[in-house]
């Protein structure tokens, strides 16, 4: 079966974190990237669910790259790796 994806992926090494609606933040890295979405591989275990909605910073260092943006979970690998959707 052939994938079909909207946007080409880029691999991406780069640091980002995971801010949970409840507070919860989780240090990940960015496995590849398109204009729609990411997959992430955290550095600890996650609570998190397919479906649950929360914040991803590009980078590790919020007070000098301050970048964030909501996602949507709507894949995990496991409890370290999932694909997430970025919202508008």
């Amino acid at each position: 079966m052939e994938e079909q994806r909207e946007y080409s992926r880029t691999s991406c090494y780069s640091m980002c974190l995971l801010l949970g609606r409840d507070g919860d933040t989780f240090e990940g890295l960015l496995g590849d990237i398109s204009k729609s979405g990411a997959l992430v591989k955290t550095v600890t275990d996650t609570h998190l669910h397919v479906g649950d909605l929360c914040d991803i910073m590009f980078s590790n260092k919020s007070t000098i790259f301050p970048a964030k943006r909501p996602i949507e979970i709507v894949r995990l690998d496991s409890a370290k790796v999932m694909g997430v959707k970025f919202l508008t």
